[in-house]
């Protein structure tokens, strides 16, 4: 009698033979990526990142697998998340510039099911429930921060209500709250582009004259003062 272990195993290895499947990941940053991701510890609904929707899973009990398959494949290949040391899986789809909607859905341990971290659902014309993200909602744009546009130099980005003062504080300028003032480049988006040398750099921003983390990088460490800093790092 084969155990409920032993048919896991076999229906796995049926479905990879019947079917694409795929680990793939695209960090633009692959030393920050793997920074961002192995600090994990809760999933979220999906949501920007460095040019990709980063779609985050963290099961209950004893979950072996977790995957993603898309609409615009057909659900015919799917991509399988992978595992931090948090126990969160995680995945990263590559945005494109010609696409206005995602449908997808996520399978655990074989099961096929909506995104529970997505509020998004709809039923398809098969009467299927499938999640959905509208990549025309404003959150899911193509704004990136930190941004690395050429070598050692980086543009930082914030979104805030238009007509307001926002400063970039780092390392970089010793944390001055008014040396570098960050610029209304198109309305409620603010930039400012530095050359910074190789390696690792801390930050924040001054936004009403709160210190506020970059809510664009989620790769952030605690300094030796208690204090959350946003982190940028240069190859």
């Amino acid at each position: 009698m084969r155990t409920v272990k032993q048919l896991f195993i076999i229906l796995i290895t049926i479905l990879v033979s019947h079917m694409g499947w795929s680990n793939d990941i695209q960090p633009v940053n692959q030393l920050a990526t793997h920074l961002t991701l192995s600090v994990l510890d809760k999933a979220s609904e999906p949501r920007l990142w460095n040019g990709n929707i980063l779609f985050t899973q963290k099961p209950t009990g004893n979950t072996r697998m977790v995957g993603i398959a898309f609409e615009n494949e057909n659900y015919k290949k799917i991509h399988l998340f992978k595992r931090n040391e948090k126990g969160v899986f995680f995945y990263l789809y590559p945005l494109s510039s010609d696409e206005n909607d995602l449908q997808y859905r996520i399978i655990e341990n074989g099961l096929w099911k909506p995104d529970p971290t997505n509020p998004n659902t709809e039923t398809d014309s098969w009467g299927t429930e499938i999640s959905r993200i509208s990549l025309t909602d404003k959150k899911y744009n193509y704004l990136q921060s930190p941004q690395i546009i050429e070598p050692n130099v980086v543009q930082f980005s914030f979104r805030a209500e238009p007509g307001q003062t926002v400063y970039l504080c780092g390392d970089f300028n010793n944390y001055d709250p008014f040396f570098t003032p960050m610029i209304e480049k198109e309305q409620g988006v603010y930039s400012v582009s530095l050359k910074l040398l190789a390696g690792k750099h801390h930050y924040y921003y001054i936004y009403k004259g709160q210190k506020l983390t970059d809510p664009l990088n989620h790769l952030q460490e605690i300094s030796t003062k208690g204090q959350t800093l946003s982190v940028v790092i240069i190859e």
